[in-house]
């Protein structure tokens, strides 16, 4: 999927949807063969958008539609073909099976398309899937209604329907195909810049796209060259610790982002303090986590994470009635938040609360 989104084209994916619909079943009509590129343009991929701006707090519907709808677009016909591939090639070979051939390509293209949501949003398991069911779900009620009003839409294929929906929507689609390839352009100009080993910029860039697609080791590898290159950019200190305490690592952690506070004692905001604060707590060294835990929160006093982190460090010292003012403190700062933050700062709230009880 990864290299699909800085590769592909929409245009071949969706000749390759088609080309495959007309090998599966040459004797429907025109209509019906549209009918899985109709279907994934104008259900799935809004849909699987709207669950990921819902679920995921990616941003809202009209901005994020207008990045990535060419990407996810690509990425969910590539996913309808790749498993309608080994499908139909079962299908011709052994027809009796044929119902299990159809259940096998359903469940490859909603894999192969959960896949896709994931790498390009950067989404969390439990979002992509939730995202990708309700654009499922919109699947199914479009193919109802295209079992009961699908014939009108041999209408399309008059010459003066399709100039006009040339004219209506041509601009649309040239503004959809530009942003997907402005995208691509920016991704071959950053591989292309790597080649100057004096540039750690590109690598640093690079990093971040591969840490948003879940991408770790390349993402790793990525920002490990850009401080080779350059050992005081603090920000790829920074990301080099993120990703090895989400993967355990909490003594490789623990050096990464100490070098980003030596460099910046207030780096991303002060965040490396939570950071490094979360890493002893999750090493069980309490002291530590106190200390710099407590100098986060007098910088950002109203950080819901950075609260109950506190609030934890301080209840397993013993320290009951003071943990229990930061959970409220939490509680508070989250139901406070700024509407587009309300959703990523929830899990804090719910954590306290359940704490407070």
């Amino acid at each position: 999927m990864s290299g699909i989104i800085d590769e592909g084209s929409w245009l071949f994916a969706a000749a390759f949807v088609f080309v495959l619909s007309f090998g599966r079943s040459n004797s429907l009509p025109t209509a019906s063969l549209i009918a899985p590129l109709l279907l994934l343009a104008a259900a799935f991929v809004p849909v699987a958008i709207l669950g990921v701006c819902w679920f995921a707090h990616a941003g809202s519907f009209g901005v994020v539609a207008r990045r990535d709808y060419g990407p996810l677009l690509t990425c969910v016909l590539m996913a309808w073909a790749g498993a309608h591939v080994p499908a139909t090639l079962g299908a011709l070979a052994l027809p009796a099976f044929l119902p299990i051939w159809w259940l096998l390509g359903k469940l490859l293209f909603v894999i192969f398309a959960l896949c896709g949501v994931r790498t390009l949003f950067g989404a969390s398991w439990p979002a992509s899937v939730a995202s990708v069911v309700l654009a499922t779900g919109a699947v199914a009620v479009g193919v109802w209604l295209y079992d009961r009003f699908g014939g009108i839409l041999s209408f399309l294929w008059s010459p003066f329907v399709l100039y006009f929906l040339y004219r209506a929507f041509a601009s649309d689609l040239s503004d959809l195909g530009s942003t997907f390839r402005t995208r691509q352009n920016m991704r071959r100009q950053l591989e292309m810049a790597t080649v100057n080993p004096h540039d750690a910029d590109p690598h640093y860039q690079l990093g971040l796209i591969y840490q948003q697609r879940h991408q770790y080791s390349e993402a790793i590898r990525r920002f490990e060259r850009a401080v080779e290159i350059d050992p005081d950019l603090t920000d790829a200190h920074f990301h080099l610790g993120l990703m090895a305490r989400e993967q355990g690592r909490l003594e490789d952690a623990l050096n990464e982002l100490t070098t980003a506070v030596r460099q910046d004692d207030k780096h991303s905001s002060s965040d490396v303090w939570r950071e490094i604060g979360a890493v002893h707590l999750s090493a069980g060294r309490l002291p530590e986590a106190e200390e710099a835990l407590r100098k986060f929160v007098g910088r950002r006093a109203y950080d819901p994470q950075g609260l109950y982190l506190y609030g934890q460090t301080l209840e397993e010292l013993g320290r009951g009635d003071e943990a229990r003012q930061f959970y409220q403190q939490c509680v508070e700062a989250a139901q406070t938040a700024p509407s587009h933050r309300r959703g990523e700062v929830r899990k804090w709230e719910k954590m306290a609360q359940e704490r407070i009880r």
